[in-house]
């Protein structure tokens, strides 16, 4: 039967790879993907929205505001302090343009961030943008970081000032914000002894799965037959999740699950097995974002981070072995949105718990909904590493 299973098992996960439409590569040691790709109507859907924006905000991260927040704290006359970001928008004008912001792997928003989000939708297509024409992509990047070969324009030089808690909420409150209300993260760098002025912190991608027995298994439901062993002091597992978490409710910690067709129970989420190696990108109301990747029970953490106030996190189905990508039935304005990957979000989270953060993707048989989409991707991308 234990062998049935498995068969079982992988014929579904052949059928699921046909008809949805992924890019993958086969596992190796050093994996890259290729350009393989399904286009199947089982990942349209006519539920998409579109995101709604509000009037330009006053941005608190500018290298003078952040000079002059960090003067304010510290009693000096330093006369500028470094940019460790650019704030950019990049204008491509067809569909290689597209493809190469795509493969830069550069994390890109189709929406200006520095714009009140009145209702934050699946897409964003910019008024000024001839429709059938790509929309506008926003990117935080570093200033010596290479850029794809796309017209784009410098928005804003940032100083994203991230270890030190008073800089960034005088920052926000030079700007007449209130820094309990607007949110903002915090890098702990304690012990870096080298860290002198404000310098950037890489958004690099946090190791998912650790060092020596921190992430045996994972977490996930009881259907996935995972337990995770937790290690380390100030750690904790968390209650929903069953996954590793900070004893610090302000360090991001959370869980991704799926309604698995032959271990789960739908509706029951605590029953759902984790989702493997999806990409999770965590960000505060600005212009600060880090990112990581599920482990084998979905779980995912990261480490001396913390979040205060506002806050969003989106899921990305894609990872070095698979990418799911999905249409909609809107081809018109966001016809470009199918090159980039299937992304549940963003979520929004006020606080003040952020280590326990459970997103279930139940199983939707109705086809054209945004749940259908999740649940295939989920599940596509899940078959991959059985």
């Amino acid at each position: 039967m234990k062998n049935l299973a498995k068969i079982s098992a992988f014929v579904f996960a052949i059928i699921f790879t046909i008809i949805i439409s992924c890019k993958k590569s086969k596992i190796t040691s050093n994996p890259t993907k290729t350009d393989y790709t399904y286009t199947p109507e089982s990942m349209e859907s006519s539920e998409i929205t579109l995101t709604v924006l509000g009037q330009q905000r006053v941005n608190p991260y500018t290298v003078e505001n952040v000079t002059a927040a960090y003067n304010f704290v510290h009693g000096t006359t330093i006369g500028s302090l470094p940019t460790t970001d650019q704030y950019i928008r990049f204008a491509p004008t067809n569909v290689s343009q597209v493809k190469l912001l795509v493969a830069s792997n550069l994390t890109l928003f189709d929406y200006p961030l520095d714009y009140e989000v009145i209702s934050l939708g699946d897409y964003y297509h910019d008024s000024s943008v001839t429709e059938g024409n790509p929309t506008y992509y926003y990117a935080v990047i570093a200033p010596n970081e290479t850029k794809p070969s796309v017209p784009y324009t410098v928005l804003a030089n940032l100083n994203l000032y991230n270890n030190e808690e008073s800089v960034v909420r005088k920052a926000l409150e030079l700007k007449g914000y209130n820094p309990d209300i607007e949110g903002y993260a915090i890098r702990d760098i304690s012990g870096d002894a080298t860290q002198e002025l404000p310098t950037k912190f890489a958004k690099k991608e946090e190791n998912p799965w650790g060092t020596g027995g921190e992430w045996t298994g994972g977490g996930g439901g009881t259907g996935s037959n995972f337990t995770q062993t937790i290690t380390g002091s100030g750690l904790i597992k968390s209650a929903n999740c069953a996954c590793k978490a900070s004893t610090d409710t302000r360090n991001p910690a959370g869980c991704i699950k799926l309604d698995d067709s032959q271990f789960s129970t739908t509706g029951q989420c605590n029953s759902y097995v984790g989702v493997r190696r999806a990409k999770i990108t965590v960000r505060d109301n600005w212009f600060f974002f880090h990112s990581t990747h599920s482990n084998d029970g979905g779980c995912w953490f990261f480490s001396n981070l913390k979040f205060y106030g506002r806050s969003w996190r989106t899921i990305k189905f894609t990872n070095d072995w698979i990418t799911c990508k999905g249409l909609n039935h809107q081809i018109g304005k966001d016809v470009f949105w199918y090159m980039f990957p299937v992304h549940k979000g963003w979520i929004f989270a006020g606080g003040p718990i952020f280590n326990n953060m459970e997103d279930c993707i139940d199983r939707d048989d109705a086809t054209e909904t945004l749940q259908h989409r999740y649940w295939m991707a989920a599940t596509t991308n899940n078959a991959l590493f059985e």
